[in-house]
């Protein structure tokens, strides 16, 4: 009877925290005047149903009275985020077109007894552009959480992978930050652009391509805790367990020009007469337990869009260029492509529906030359090849 008790009583906690009142964050949204930023009826469908406490709304804020408070605690993931090792609670908002500049803000907190979940992914705001007749996304820009802190990550779903480091961790966790972001999502690499502001010092102005021509014409927001590729923090920590993960976001904002979204004149002409020299890049590691100053490197920003017009890859800035047939030994290629049985197994195992994608695209599409996806294949080689 006593065992009986607490599976009620947890089946119960489960039901009423999971189904959290898409009203109340409308109305915390509402509060701190969200704009022309309109949220769906629901929350990420991906959101874990026994979730304990995935999207609540707390007092604690920096505008207004309320903020948005997301938790993500280990195995809160829907069967398909848990078969391809993620774990997520998010909200989506409407589907815009590219057309028109868009300016964006976001208040972000980040508590000290929250974890960064490196050389795992952690995503807290990502933008995706909708794929024609079909449910398919792509990524195009994300702010993720890693070991320097805050980045801004141009996604290699569109571009050649790249995060631009933002907001040390020191900083960064224990206090508000303010994020404004502005771009048009503009196809044309003479049009395109992207601005971001960190507590009022700007930090990107990039001018090329920001979207698909063909396949970008609306473009989706999402934002809370989207963590991937698990599987290398448990590697790395030797760990079963992924630590608790919890971020606020409060002053969520979207307009079309800076005036409507500060309601301050005198801010919007000290922003936008700002300039930026130069990006400190990081370079992704999925087996570094801490930060190594060898990850970040400094590059000029014409450097970095030039390179962005000719697709190459920013891995080059390491000393590691990468070079399309030397990746991979013949041995290694085939073992990839036509392993069986238990061996096959070992691969999907760490790869999961990867590998059908890796079988039927080959080891020669541009997202194996990338340091860190063919590196991870190179480990799992390694792992399973007898």
């Amino acid at each position: 009877m006593k065992y009986l008790i607490i599976i009620i009583s947890l089946f119960f906690n489960f039901s009423v925290y999971a189904e959290i009142k898409i009203s109340d964050v409308k109305e915390a949204l509402k509060e701190d005047d969200v704009g022309n930023l309109k949220i769906l009826n629901d929350v990420h469908p991906r959101n874990a149903k026994h979730a304990i406490n995935p999207i609540s709304i707390s007092d604690f804020s920096i505008i207004g009275n309320k903020s948005i408070r997301f938790e993500q605690n280990h195995g809160e993931c829907s069967p398909k985020d848990c078969n391809t090792n993620r774990e997520r609670v998010e909200l989506i908002y409407e589907e815009i077109k590219w057309k028109t500049e868009r300016w964006y803000r976001f208040y972000i907190y980040v508590p000290k007894e929250s974890s960064i979940l490196y050389p795992a992914t952690m995503t807290v705001l990502q933008w995706k552009r909708l794929l024609p007749n079909v449910k398919a996304k792509r990524v195009l820009i994300m702010f993720r959480h890693y070991l320097p802190g805050l980045t801004f990550n141009f996604n290699g779903d569109n571009f050649p992978n790249t995060n631009i480091i933002l907001k040390k961790n020191e900083d960064l966790i224990g206090n508000w930050t303010e994020v404004i972001f502005n771009t048009n999502w503009h196809p044309d690499p003479k049009k395109g652009f992207a601005k971001v502001w960190i507590d009022g010092e700007l930090k990107v102005d990039f001018k090329g391509r920001m979207n698909d021509r063909k396949h970008g014409q609306e473009v989706s927001l999402r934002h809370g805790l989207y963590s991937g590729q698990l599987s290398n923090y448990r590697k790395a920590f030797n760990k079963k367990k992924h630590p608790q993960r919890i971020i606020y976001f409060d002053g969520i904002k979207r307009e079309r020009t800076c005036s409507k979204l500060l309601q301050d004149k005198n801010k919007c002409e000290r922003l936008l007469s700002q300039s930026v020299d130069y990006y400190d890049l990081f370079e992704r590691n999925h087996t570094d337990t801490k930060l190594i100053s060898d990850r970040i490197a400094r590059i000029k920003i014409k450097t970095l869009e030039e390179d962005f017009k000719d697709e190459k890859l920013i891995g080059e800035h390491y000393g590691k260029p990468f070079k399309k047939n030397k990746n991979f030994t013949q041995e290694e290629i085939d073992f990839l492509m036509t392993a069986k049985g238990d061996n096959e197994k070992c691969i999907r195992d760490q790869l999961y529906s990867g590998l059908d994608l890796l079988r039927r695209d080959t080891l020669f599409h541009e997202r194996y030359y990338r340091w860190e996806v063919f590196s991870v294949l190179k480990d799992i080689v390694k792992d399973c090849l007898n």
